[in-house]
């Protein structure tokens, strides 16, 4: 189960852990937050172009993703 314990601004142990510091999360759940954790901001792109069936796969999986207020 997980419970608060800092603020949003606090590291992700802060949140997954008990009072005497176990991690609270699952190794599934331990990838998805680290994955959060290692994402990154691409600035710079190059010119070679993505592949049409790249390009369909991500747009549909955007498409399933939640949205605000559940409206897809």
């Amino acid at each position: 189960m997980w419970r608060v314990v800092g603020d949003v601004c606090s590291p992700i142990e802060r949140y997954v852990t008990t009072a005497s510091g176990e991690r609270l999360y699952s190794e599934t759940q331990r990838r998805v937050v680290e994955t959060f954790l290692e994402r990154r901001t691409v600035r710079r792109f190059t010119s070679t172009p993505v592949p049409d069936a790249h390009v369909r796969i991500v747009l549909d999986a955007a498409r399933h993703a939640p949205t605000a207020g559940n409206q897809q």
